[in-house]
């Protein structure tokens, strides 16, 4: 009897082992981290993880605790008000830095306002949003918004609104150069303080999407030389066109803007600020006092003349009058 039941069995032992060998050889080491269906023959995980990441029935990849990114629409989704029924994507993850065009879409009846720089963004386009700035998605609308779901922040080819960049949730940096030589870094964070061309590259350890941020970092503001400007006061006209290549100018008389010009003639409290395209600005101030030009010069001496001639015509008449 004992024969015949180690008979029976023998097979079915042996069957085990070759399929839990075939499991270690297709494996290497087992993840006991993966949570999810096995192959029936092999024991191996029947989806991908990623690097660390734990797949969801759906297909998509957990970040973290709370936002998912799909492979699909290639977007990062953020949960409303901690609903799993509603939620907002966007092809950027919280806290990126990027130079390209933002798509957020919300799910059908989802309400959110967009803040730049901390001001709301009346009527935004959501499926290109391309002016530089810091961004912050919240749920609601206007003055009424809830909780924040996540933010952003677009830079140009130039800016000066970048110190560092600490890695989003589940990323990290593999490579940053300045002006073409090595950056240190650590894998989550990376000082930019320093003036020049950057490149940098870094990756989502997750769903294994690789993103890239080129930009030339600028912190000076650019100079202006008022010549005709001394201790903040100028005698005569002033002249605006030695500025530098690619600058704005903006130009406030008396506290009202105006037209901007090469040259400043009328007398009155200016304020000019001059920007660049990174963003910097160097702010002017002076006074031009009330002076005589050419015409002025004319203008004076014609009404010299008329009242010269007025005065002569008064004494001509009396003399005449006191003769008769």
């Amino acid at each position: 009897m004992r024969k015949k039941v180690l008979k029976t069995l023998l097979p079915s032992l042996l069957l085990m082992l070759s399929l839990c060998t075939a499991a270690w050889a297709a494996n290497g080491d087992i993840d006991m981290g993966y949570i999810g269906p096995l192959d029936t023959f092999t024991g191996a995980p029947t989806q991908s993880t990623g690097d660390g990441g734990q797949t969801v029935s759906n297909g998509n990849v957990w970040l973290n605790a709370t936002v998912q990114y799909s492979a699909a629409e290639q977007m990062y989704i953020y949960p409303v008000n901690g609903s799993a029924y509603t939620a907002v994507r966007a092809d950027v993850m919280d806290g990126m830095i990027t130079n390209r065009a933002v798509k957020i879409v919300p799910d059908e009846g989802v309400q959110i306002t967009l803040f730049c720089n901390g001001e709301v963004v009346g009527s935004p386009d959501l499926s290109s949003i391309t002016a530089a700035g810091e961004y912050v998605v919240a749920s609601g609308t206007g003055d009424q918004s809830g909780d924040r779901i996540f933010s952003f922040t677009i830079i140009g080819e130039y800016s000066n609104a970048v110190k560092g960049y600490r890695m989003p949730d589940s990323f990290q940096l593999t490579d940053v150069t300045c002006n073409g030589e090595s950056v240190y870094f650590t894998r989550g964070n990376v000082d930019l303080s320093a003036e020049g061309e950057y490149h940098i590259e870094y990756r989502c350890v997750k769903n294994d999407r690789t993103y890239k941020l080129d930009y030339i970092a600028d912190f000076t503001p650019p100079e202006l030389k008022l010549e005709a400007v001394e201790n903040g006061m100028a005698g005569g006209p002033v002249d605006l066109s030695d500025l530098e290549p690619g600058a704005g100018l903006g130009i406030w008389l008396e506290g009202e803007q105006i037209a901007n010009t090469t040259q400043l003639t009328r007398s009155g409290n200016y304020v000019v600020k001059v920007a660049d395209a990174a963003g910097n600005v160097n702010t002017y101030d002076f006074v031009i006092r009330v002076y005589f030009d050419n015409n002025s010069l004319v203008f004076f001496f014609l009404i010299v003349a008329v009242l010269a001639a007025t005065g002569i015509y008064v004494l001509v008449s009396r003399k005449n009058l006191r003769v008769r």
